[in-house]
């Protein structure tokens, strides 16, 4: 039954994965209520039906998440949209005044990063969703761009030389204002 309801769909979430198991067993308990004459129906038609509000659920789950990864990108594509101009430009580092902005603005060739400041970010998502958890979402949906080394990226600031010279961001791509796809 299961190969019935994802036959020709890519589903490689495991969460949606167990979402197609459970609608299996509805499949087969629908099966059954044809089988003892309490369905007015065929299997055929059962196995559709649950197919149809799959394909249904895959079509608005655009990013392949979850529906609370679907939540943490909206909310942060809602307060970069409301709060642009509290980005200003990562050229500015050293000489704009620091206070009440959500980071910096990096264009880049391939379209540009948010660098929200951590304590924003913890502010704007953690108290809803959890930082990391909201991390995760965004990396799985190709928004975040993190190091090797856990979900912040490191940015050299402008005007200065060395290593010390650098801060750590969440860095989101430009991409999830627009479209809502990510950037390759």
């Amino acid at each position: 039954v299961e190969a019935d309801l994802t036959a020709n769909l890519e589903i490689s979430n495991p969460v949606t994965m167990r979402m197609v198991r459970g609608m299996a067993a509805w499949a087969c308990a629908g099966a059954l209520a044809v089988k003892f004459k309490l369905l007015n129906t065929d299997n055929k038609t059962v196995i559709e039906a649950i197919r149809l509000a799959l394909q249904e659920h895959l079509e608005r789950n655009t990013h392949g998440g979850h529906q609370i990864a679907e939540q943490v990108i909206n909310t942060l594509r809602g307060e970069l949209d409301r709060n642009a101009n509290k980005f200003p430009a990562l050229a500015t580092f050293n000489s704009c005044d620091q206070s009440g902005i959500y980071g910096y603005y990096h264009a880049s060739n391939n379209g540009g990063f948010f660098l929200i400041l951590p304590s924003v970010f913890e502010e704007i998502m953690g108290e809803k969703f959890g930082k990391e958890a909201a991390a995760r979402a965004l990396q799985a949906a190709g928004y975040l761009k993190p190091d090797s080394d856990g979900y912040q990226h490191q940015v050299r600031i402008p005007g200065t030389s060395g290593k010390d010279n650098r801060k750590r961001f969440y860095a989101i791509s430009n991409a999830i204002r627009f479209d809502g796809t990510p950037v390759p």
